[in-house]
């Protein structure tokens, strides 16, 4: 196996040589580090791009966050790390406004590629401001695919991050895990513009809402284990949203389940039936939030923030909350390990029944036969959960400063 290294923002070529052995990490949840070993020195610093070339292809890639040429290795990220920095929060106005706000507008795919565009793009001198960073900005070409609605046909990521700053890896994350956006680039070499001096290569950046169904996995096939599976319970079954000025009743909401997929109703007593087998969560788990219904259309669309967008905001867990472990021979046919994107749905099946579950993540070694893939957005490793809570509580939407457990909307 050969690696080679690409300046970050030019994308030219920097060194390359032999890799004596690899170890990848490379989980969307939980941001580890990868790491390779190399015959000698290398050129390559922190923020260059590193790929892996197996055979023919790429094998893996990323940005390198560590170089050690005394150990001869190379330490990297994958995709996301691209865009590891903080950005402004383009809603920080709106939030200053009103202290008591909690959901400042909704977005869908397009309005989350503008935003990465907007604070890494590169732009021509006419449109360079101030705040404009030539060794920040990337060569970037980003394409969305599918789109986040709810079931009424509208928008569904609500903007409730309050903080000033806000990290991007951070927020990609919170994206992946609250509605399955997946963010992942290739690299254009612009290989059919003849002149070597004349090409101008790009990223190829994709934002994806992926449904697709990658296949089953099934427990008890020759070479291949289920070793951890996990459900978690919703934190909250019912919302009871209350006027944030009067704090009159406003309306009710209650978590559902049918064929593994959640939704909320105003009705407490839904029929059940074979043909809908929809089934309220129980216990119940009262959670209040504060709705202001007087504050009208907060978003800078058409799409005004409802009691069920607060609702759903509230009680809506993924439906992806388990945490699966699948070690599998890299030789399997059961599982494509070059072209299967994460976020893509899988069954596994094994004694706890079909659990639909989507791919999170993988690790490999250099001579393994084996490699552990992640199902879920959980986590069993005690220091991969305690990174994930680290994360969340970094950065908190304003409704959980809020006394007593009230949140309010709108």
């Amino acid at each position: 196996m050969q690696y080679r290294v690409y300046d970050r923002r030019k994308l030219a070529y920097i060194d390359g040589g032999y890799v004596v052995d690899y170890n990848i990490d490379d989980d969307y949840i939980v941001n580890n580090n990868s790491s390779i070993s190399i015959v000698k020195e290398t050129n390559a610093v922190e923020g260059d791009i590193i790929v892996l070339i197996k055979n023919s292809g790429p094998f893996h890639k990323g940005v390198i966050t560590s170089v050690d040429n005394a150990d001869l290795t190379i330490s990297y990220k994958s995709d996301k790390q691209l865009f590891n920095d903080n950005m402004p929060n383009i809603k920080s106005a709106d939030f200053a406004a009103d202290s008591e706000l909690t959901v400042a507008g909704k977005l869908g795919l397009k309005e989350v590629a503008e935003i990465l565009k907007i604070v890494f793009s590169q732009k021509d001198p006419a449109e360079q401001d101030d705040n404009y960073d030539e060794y920040k900005a990337l060569p970037l070409d980003i394409i969305t695919n599918g789109d986040v609605y709810d079931d009424a046909g509208e928008h569904k990521i609500l903007w409730t991050w309050s903080d000033n700053s806000i990290n991007v890896v951070d927020w990609l994350v919170e994206l992946f895990e609250k509605y399955a956006v997946v963010l992942s680039w290739t690299i254009d070499f612009d290989i059919n513009t003849e002149r070597l001096a004349e090409r101008t290569p790009k990223y190829i950046v994709t934002i994806s809402s992926i449904t697709d169904s990658g296949g089953i996995i099934k427990d008890k096939v020759d070479m291949q284990t289920i070793t951890y599976t996990k459900e978690k319970t919703p934190e909250s079954t019912v919302c009871m949203v209350i006027d944030s000025e009067t704090k009159e009743f406003l309306d009710q909401y209650y978590l559902y389940i049918s064929n593994g997929k959640y939704f909320i109703s105003k009705d407490k007593n839904l029929p059940y039936s074979e043909a809908v087998p929809q089934m309220r969560v129980l216990p119940v788990k009262t959670a209040i939030v504060e709705f202001n219904g007087e504050s009208g259309d907060d978003t800078d669309g058409d799409e005004e923030i409802t009691t069920a967008d607060a609702a759903y905001d509230e009680l809506i867990p993924s439906q992806f909350n388990q945490a699966i472990e699948v070690e599998l021979n890299t030789d399997s046919k059961m599982f494509d390990f070059e072209n299967t994107q994460f976020g893509e749905q899988y069954k596994i099946v094994n004694q706890y029944g079909t659990i639909d579950s989507i791919y999170t993540g993988k690790k490999m070694k250099t001579g393994d036969k084996f490699a552990t893939l992640y199902f879920g957005l959980g986590r069993q490793n005690y220091t991969d959960i305690i990174q994930i809570q680290f994360r969340k509580q970094r950065y908190s939407t304003l409704y959980n400063q809020k006394k007593k457990g009230k949140k309010r909307y709108g």
